[in-house]
């Protein structure tokens, strides 16, 4: 119901309302009114009681007098000289009786109007006084009455107003709390795909930095790989012709310094067999280069070829001051691959950690097994690899003891070697000095 309609009907109730106090109080005053009328019927009647009782008593006074003038006229008439005085007298006495009646009459007559009209005044003012309490008594109910028929709506209004405003403003609050909500709710979102965006592009870009190094990495081992292959075909080729000269010139020399007399000759002579056997050591060298990874592979364990290897190295350790010491765990070391390749791996990485420990160190040699991994570590307590030698370290005829006749091809013959069976070979400082080299291989698991 819309509040104009409701409003109307208030106002047509006020409207009855109105009418029948109206009505109500005209019935009450129009019955205090007959009352009244009753109640002054009354005193007159009860006056004229008091009037028609005086004048029987009057009437009666009057038939007194006339009685005794009957009476004085039948004395007069007994003595005829005493009637006139007699008559006389009587006339006297009935008319001051007539008097005294008449002024009785008069007196009870005014003493019963101003009774009545005191009483009508009375009434009246009682019967006023009375209808004014009432008529105010009804003012008031009609008053009060026209109040609670406006304030019942006023209220009931004011009431629906409150709660429609109570209910738009819960509805408001709701709305509101639902936005505060749903705007945390997108800020959290917002927060966690700018983080998720944020660590997605920090991958991106470690992937990226990552991948650019792998692909910079690939490029200069490819670029290793083909120099080596090249320098691997071509010593290959003519690794068997220089065999042959280096023979020939070792066997002539030898004879020649056997039937030399002059120790100068002898001396010159063994120059010249000490360069033949370094020139033969260096194109063995090349020939093992040339076809590393190319021999049929079976299982080998390590284990044993790394005690074979301690044992042949320690004379060499011991004369230097070096010790040699294996470790490693019970598990399975067993990886696939030539066993005479696998042997020169450890050899090369063992002798280079002795030649480049001092006197009193300490060389480790150790054996664990990762997953599907075989790890092969040396570690020695030498000056380390300077940092402008780090990227030539595996590149063939490179050496850093050319005064103790390193030829270059040890690391390079491993590290191809090693890539040969799918592994890797890298080396990295140790906090306390030295260096360790890590020969990391596939394992072979038995069968």
């Amino acid at each position: 119901m819309r509040p104009v309609a409701v409003i109307g009907c208030g106002i047509v109730a006020l409207g009855v309302m109105a009418l029948g106090m109206g009505a109500w109080v005209a019935s009450a005053s129009g019955d205090k009114s007959r009352e009244h009328m009753r109640v002054l019927e009354g005193e007159l009647q009860g006056a004229e009681a008091r009037r028609e009782t005086g004048l029987a008593i009057e009437n009666a006074r009057v038939a007194g007098v006339e009685r005794g003038l009957e009476e004085a006229i039948s004395l007069a008439d007994t003595d005829p000289d005493k009637r006139d005085a007699i008559l006389e007298a009587r006339r006297t006495i009935l008319g001051a009786e007539a008097r005294s009646a008449a002024a009785q009459i008069a007196e009870v007559d005014a003493s019963a109007r101003r009774e009545a009209n005191a009483r009508l005044l009375e009434a009246d003012r009682e019967a006023l006084s009375q209808e004014m309490e009432a008529l105010s008594g009804r003012v008031i109910l009609c008053m009060f009455g026209l109040a609670v028929a406006v304030l019942i709506p006023t209220v009931w209004l004011l009431g629906r107003r409150q709660r429609a405003l109570t209910s738009k403003l819960a509805a408001t609050g709701e709305t509101m709390a639902t936005g505060a909500v749903e705007l945390a709710r997108t800020q959290a979102d917002l927060e966690r795909s700018v983080d998720e965006k944020t660590a997605a592009l920090a991958v991106a870009l470690d992937e990226s930095r990552d991948l650019n190094a792998r692909l910079k990495e690939a490029q200069e081992q490819l670029v290793r790989q083909e120099k080596m292959a090249a320098l691997g075909t071509l010593a290959g080729g003519i690794a068997h012709e220089f065999n042959n000269l280096l023979g020939g010139i070792r066997g002539c020399a030898e004879d020649l310094r056997a039937d030399a007399s002059e120790a100068g000759v002898q001396e010159t002579l063994d120059v010249i067999v000490r360069a033949a056997r370094r020139g033969r050591t260096i194109v063995d060298g090349l020939q093992t280069f040339s076809q590393a990874g190319g021999k049929e592979r079976q299982r080998v364990d390590l284990a044993d070829v790394v005690a074979e290897v301690l044992r042949l190295v320690a004379p060499a350790a011991q004369e230097r001051g070096v010790a040699l010491r294996g470790a490693g765990d019970d598990s399975d070391v067993s990886v696939a691959g030539d066993p005479i390749e696998l042997h020169q791996v450890v050899l090369n990485l063992v002798q280079n950690a002795v030649q480049a420990s001092g006197e009193g160190s300490v060389v480790e040699v150790d054996l664990t097994c990762r997953a599907d991994r075989v790890l092969v570590s040396v570690k020695d307590r030498g000056r380390g690899v300077p940092p402008g030698d780090a990227a030539r370290v595996f590149e063939p005829f490179f050496t850093t003891r050319e005064l103790d006749g390193g030829t270059g091809l040890g690391l390079a013959i491993t590290h191809g070697i090693v890539q040969a069976l799918r592994g890797s070979l890298t080396f990295k400082d140790r906090p306390d000095g030295g260096t360790v080299f890590v020969a990391d291989l596939p394992y072979a698991e038995g069968g």
